[in-house]
């Protein structure tokens, strides 16, 4: 399945990943094609803030969704 990743620049990352895979794996393949720190990275999808250990299928995310990308300060 597409899943697309918009950064705070607005650039649009396109992803193949699989139901099964973690929020980690995304963030990682994220990560590693824009050069964004991995320890900073926050996806939220909707207003819902997407966590580490679900899956994009327990994530609710389908074919085609977009996901927004932005830092975690840590406050």
């Amino acid at each position: 399945m597409k899943i697309i990743i918009c950064n705070m620049m607005e650039q649009h990352f396109e992803f193949q990943v699989n139901p099964n895979d973690t929020v980690l794996q995304l963030k990682q393949l994220f990560c590693q094609k824009e050069g964004s720190v991995l320890a900073n990275c926050r996806l939220t999808h909707g207003q819902n803030e997407l966590h580490d250990n679900q899956t994009i299928q327990q994530s609710n995310l389908k074919d085609g969704d977009i996901i927004y990308h932005s830092m975690n300060l840590g406050f």
